[in-house]
């Protein structure tokens, strides 16, 4: 029989003993790492650049969010952003439950100007969700693969969710997906950005659905509004606020960063799409 101070004394003694090891195996991991990273500029935004300034909208090597009202066109900012990186080379992943690729091109080059042989060598476009897990494994990989930082867009995130069997409303559940399936784009470089929608209020400046969606957003966060709606005819304004930015280089929160001009010319059948300066 032991008495009971013996038997505290020596709990103590066992936890003493763990926790230097475990100080001691944290010290140790961490000198293992290359501290010239203390030395490397802040990440700033490099995709979707805002006319007549310096600055983009969206974060490398993180997931950056968009939401609105449903209906107003804020896919059409990420469409502008996916122009901008065709014509520059860059590689573009468009994952769209929505559309099919005959529309996708037609807004690409007819709308946005994009060269037709840009946008066959540097986009690859999907909507095909047949088996989720294998579509975003290659989208991984042609990340890991490419030879700049990719722009990756996934344009209806309710969707997609939803089509993975998960609710979006349920915060493990989301959380399960975002890990799964759109953080390692992310975690190999690319400038990952979700579109969702926002509640039905049009002064709800959140996204639907699970809160826990926000928290996993390390990019910049934008509501989306619509000013002047358009359409095929009508000429229309989208003004974007900053939300969130964990990084604290894409602006003042809460402030328009940017709008989205959409103007039509009388005789054409075209319009411009613009991001400009507020």
């Amino acid at each position: 029989f032991m008495p009971v101070v013996a038997i505290r004394t020596e709990m103590m003694n066992e936890l003493r003993t763990n926790y230097n090891k475990v100080e001691w195996e944290a010290v140790s991991v961490f000198t293992t790492h290359d501290l010239s990273v203390l030395d490397e500029p802040d990440l700033v935004p490099e995709f979707c650049n805002v006319s007549g300034s310096d600055y983009a909208l969206f974060y490398p090597g993180e997931v950056n969010e968009l939401h609105g009202l449903q209906g107003i066109g804020k896919s059409w900012i990420c469409y502008v952003a996916i122009a901008q990186a065709l014509k520059a080379g860059r590689d573009v992943i468009l994952v769209d439950p929505e559309w099919i690729y005959k529309t996708a091109m037609k807004r690409f080059c007819n709308d946005l100007g994009v060269p037709p042989l840009m946008a066959l060598k540097h986009l690859t476009y999907t909507n095909n969700f047949d088996n989720l897990g294998e579509l975003f494994s290659q989208v991984e990989r042609e990340v890991q693969e490419s030879n700049k930082a990719p722009l990756v867009v996934v344009d209806g995130l309710a969707e997609v969710i939803a089509m993975s069997g998960r609710n979006e409303n349920e915060n493990s559940e989301c959380l399960e997906f975002l890990n799964l399936y759109i953080k390692p784009a992310a975690r190999a470089g690319a400038a990952v950005v979700v579109v969702d929608h926002s509640g039905k209020n049009m002064n709800d400046k959140d996204a639907r659905g699970a809160s826990s969606k926000m928290g996993a957003y390390k990019g910049a966060v934008y509501h989306v509004k619509a000013l002047k709606h358009f359409d095929k005819e009508t000429n229309g304004l989208l003004s974007i606020t900053l939300t969130k930015d964990n990084h604290g280089s894409a602006g003042s929160r809460n402030k328009v960063r940017a709008h989205l001009v959409v103007t039509h010319y009388k005789g054409k059948k075209t319009a411009t799409f613009d991001i400009c300066e507020p």
